[in-house]
């Protein structure tokens, strides 16, 4: 047994947080740039993903588009108090790090569809006919959106979205199956290659007045700019903080460092006082350690030097509390800076996503989403930067997308009053009595009534039944719409869609055929061309027929397939349940199945346990995110999601059955957890995730 008295451990020290370096000059911050690509490229392959926005010439681009606008970013943030020098530039180079398009192939077809309605709306047909395609170079694709425009035919403005999405050749794919339209090769590159779809792009953008173009670029260059300082608003105070609690940090640090010193000298102060008696000597007086007063003489050295450790170990005591409150104050803090990394994440994807929003703060003043559409489209032809800030940019067209009358919810019920009405709202809507003569000028000895002022002012007759959706005023009084607004609302719906269901005549009407003699070579020259005209009309009418049955049919035979997947799946789940089949956790053999799984399908999961949630959740990475049962309901969510993923148990019923009907809603597949296991739950959207 050794004779030597007990040794008291020296704490090791700690280290301060460093700040961050200063980087000066575009060769430093391109070199950052840089890096960061390259990490959203190792992020893309590790998922599988090639996405060929994170090679050339796409890489250069971006890398060149954020340099040219760094200076003026980081101009825009003017306060800088309390921030590290490179706080507003590594903003907004993060911001622009999104890797690949956010905006997906169909939010760019919705895009490009309103910058052909603008188009439309700023040039002379006559002008713009000769540079549209034939009627039989039109595909599917170019019907994509659902609309009826009462002013340009489905055709005319199909033909136009052709003449911009294959401006540049036939769109490739981005790597994960979605179509570039905006963001293509060629803008990338700033080649544009020599083909009649190129030309006919250039021919349409020649008729457009200049000062229109100019007006509405300006308009989208600075609503991007407000969203960015809004964006930075919101980041700003995260940097401060986190920079204030680094230096306290680092306070507490230098605190911590010196109580470790104290407690090295007094341990080796003692050390040194316990070999001094040994050999006979008296210690020498401290100013850390009491000399020891003992009225009677100590023979024993090794007794001696016990005492002295007993007197250490009250003083040791004390510098060892000290270091754990300072310990435990630095924890904190540690995780307080973890809350506010986070908190800047969440900024920047919200920022990204469209979703920065504030219910205190005034919205974007986005006045024309049309020609908002078609400035990106434009510019990006252009070569400006704009475009290619991916963060910032498909952040702030989400938003522009959503003011658009297609943004939010697709057009599907046709003719609009097969479902069951609403009851109505108190006090009901009134509606004008369109054909009561009440209205009549000075001097003028006949009065009028709405509909003939209608006809004279347009030479439009009115429809006769313009209450056919005054039953839908429940439904719309539900969104907040009242009074005024309501009966106008109702008005314009009952006009609009008449005029879509408007009634032609599909077969000519049996004329008396001229004399061939009488007939001379104009009139059959114009006969001809009115022949041709009704067979072409004719044709067009019959093929969109036959695509819209097709597309029909697709949606049915899709939906039946989905309804038949979710049914197989709810039919086990009651079985389970009915035979109490809950299955068990798994082995540890299991567990290394192939987990953690990266999701590559946008996923959302709802319900289940705290324990189940959090053990499912250790294995699925990637593209999915769990929804808390107390999460604040938002559709914007469900409709950006590939698949729906329920656990039913702990999910309330009233949220069950609104989640079912917006992934009815916005056609979105929703499956169900068949099992009790984390680890088999796993397994099955695994596999559904593989096959899909």
């Amino acid at each position: 047994m050794s004779t030597h008295p007990k040794q008291f451990p020296i704490p090791k020290k700690r280290e301060l947080l460093k700040a961050e370096r200063t980087r000066t000059g575009l060769a430093e911050w391109e070199r950052y740039i840089q890096t960061c690509l390259r990490g959203e490229r190792k992020i893309a392959q590790k998922r599988g993903v090639r996405l060929a926005e994170l090679e050339e010439p796409w890489l250069g681009r971006r890398k060149q588009a954020i340099l040219e606008t760094l200076p003026t970013a980081e101009a825009r943030s003017a306060d800088r108090e309390g921030l590290t020098p490179n706080a507003p530039g590594e903003d907004w180079v993060q911001l622009c790090m999104a890797s690949g398009s956010l905006l997906a192939s169909t939010l760019q077809e919705q895009s490009i569809c309103a910058a052909a309605i603008w188009v439309l709306d700023h040039v002379e047909l006559a002008d713009l006919y000769p540079h549209l395609p034939p009627e039989d170079a039109l595909g599917e694709e170019d019907f994509r959106v659902s609309l009826w425009d009462p002013q340009y035919a489905e055709e005319l403005i199909a033909s136009l979205c052709h003449v911009l999405m294959y401006r540049n050749g036939k769109p490739e794919p981005d790597g994960t199956g979605q179509a570039l339209l905006l963001r293509d090769r060629a803008s990338a590159a700033g080649v544009y290659p020599d083909c009649p779809e190129r030309r006919a792009f250039e021919a349409v953008c020649a008729l457009l007045p200049p000062e229109a173009v100019a007006r509405e670029t300006a308009a989208l260059e600075s609503l991007l700019w407000q969203s960015v300082d809004r964006y930075s608003a919101r980041m700003l105070p995260l940097h401060r903080d986190l920079e204030r609690k680094r230096r306290e940090y680092n306070e507490q640090c230098t605190e911590y460092n010196a109580v470790c010193d104290k407690i090295a000298a007094l341990v080796a102060e003692a050390k040194d006082a316990a070999r001094q008696r040994r050999s006979g000597r008296a210690p020498a007086a401290s100013p850390l350690l009491p000399v020891l007063q003992n009225p009677e003489p100590v023979s024993d050295a090794l007794d001696s030097s016990v005492q002295l450790m007993d007197r250490l170990a009250g003083r040791l005591r004390a510098l060892f509390l000290d270091l754990e409150r300072l310990e435990d104050s630095q924890n904190a803090l540690l995780e307080e800076m973890e809350s506010l990394y986070q908190n800047r994440q969440e900024v920047w994807l919200k920022t990204a996503l469209g979703e920065l929003r504030d219910e205190e703060e005034a919205p974007l003043p986005v006045e024309d989403p049309y020609g908002l559409c078609f400035a990106l489209l434009y510019l990006t032809d252009a070569g400006s930067p704009l475009p290619w800030l991916y963060g910032p940019v498909d952040g702030l067209m989400q938003t522009v997308l959503e003011h658009l009358p297609w943004g939010v919810v697709e057009f599907e019920l046709e003719p609009g009053l097969e479902e069951e009405p609403l009851p109505m709202p108190d006090p009901a809507p009134v509606l004008p009595d369109w054909n009561a003569r009440r209205y009549r000028k000075e001097g003028d000895n006949f009065p009028r009534s709405l509909a003939q002022l209608l006809y004279e002012e347009t030479g439009c007759l009115l429809p006769r039944t313009m209450d056919r959706y005054l039953p839908r005023a429940g439904a719309l009084a539900e969104y907040g719409v009242s009074g005024p607004e309501l009966a106008q609302l109702l008005t314009l719906m009952g006009a609009l869609g008449a005029a879509r269901r408007q009634q032609r005549l599909w077969e000519p009407k049996a004329e008396d055929a001229p004399e061939p003699e009488a007939e001379t070579a104009a009139e059959s020259d114009t006969a001809d061309k009115a022949e041709i005209k009704r067979l072409r009309t004719a044709l067009y009418e019959a093929d969109k027929a036959a695509r819209d049955a097709r597309k029909a049919l697709e949606d049915s035979r899709t939906q039946a397939a989905r309804e038949h997947r979710e049914l197989a799946d709810l039919r086990e789940l009651i079985f389970n349940r009915e035979n109490a089949q809950e299955q068990e956790e798994e082995s540890p053999e299991e567990a290394e199945d192939g987990f953690p799984y990266q999701v590559q399908h946008s996923t959302l999961v709802f319900g289940g346990h705290e324990t189940w949630s959090n053990a499912i959740r250790r294995r699925l990475q990637g593209s999915v995110r769990f929804i808390e049962k107390d999460f604040k309901f938002d559709t914007s969510i469900i409709r950006r999601a590939d698949v729906l993923w329920v656990q039913p148990n702990a999910l309330a019923h009233k949220a069950y059955y609104r989640i079912i009907d917006t992934a009815r809603q916005y056609k979105k597949p929703v499956r169900y957890f068949t099992k009790a296991s984390a680890y088999q739950c796993a397994v099955q959207l695994r596999d559904f995730d593989r096959e899909k």
